[in-house]
């Protein structure tokens, strides 16, 4: 009887773990979606075939470019082009393997990434890593989000938003504070990394 018991417990607990994961597996897609800007398409054969010709079915990567500004060295530029994965011939023509797409790596200005939202906005996204932790920077025009931090072994991290425009992110001890200060300022983002010992 005491082993119909362990069972049962060990059957609750699972059911409670699988059921906390995929809650937090849930939580966390909209998260996902904004820190993986470039998606990959996959589409079998057939799907391409009754497109037309692989080559025209591809889009076209056309780098978004801020409104507002003067074309200078660090207008978006693109590198690369899509490529795509094209299917052996087989002996059964319902048995293709799927054809794999990828887009042109995405456009950055100044470090940082543009990335397409959904409404059609450009937001820019930028990665910073201190001796402290990293950093996930999002800005919009006159708006800078936080996407994540997390800091390194031993160190404390804060934030400081007095204004919607700025942001200010520390990774800190007791001896060395490092600092992410980000501004959207000019028309365009703007951060500077400090380390003060």
């Amino acid at each position: 009887m005491g082993g119909w018991r362990a069972a049962g417990s060990v059957a609750v607990w699972a059911a409670a773990t699988a059921l906390s994961a995929g809650l937090v597996w849930l939580g966390l897609q909209p998260v996902l979606r904004t820190a993986v800007p470039d998606r990959v398409e996959v589409e079998s054969g057939a799907a391409l075939r009754d497109a037309g010709d692989g080559a025209a079915a591809l889009p076209t990567p056309s780098p978004p470019v801020p409104t507002g500004t003067t074309p200078s060295p660090a207008t978006p530029t693109a590198a690369g082009t899509a490529t795509t994965a094209v299917p052996r011939p087989s002996a059964s023509p319902t048995t293709e393997p799927p054809v794999v797409r990828t887009s042109a790596p995405p456009a950055t200005v100044d470090g940082w990434t543009l990335v397409s939202e959904r409404d059609g906005s450009t937001s820019y996204l930028r990665q910073f890593e201190v001796p402290g932790g990293t950093a996930t920077i999002r800005m919009t025009p006159g708006r800078v989000h936080l996407v994540s931090a997390t800091p390194n072994p031993g160190y404390t991290m804060d934030t400081l938003q007095g204004q919607p425009d700025r942001l200010v992110v520390r990774f800190w001890t007791s001896s060395r504070i490092h600092t992410v200060d980000a501004i959207w300022w000019n028309d365009r983002p703007y951060a500077e990394v400090s380390d003060n010992a």
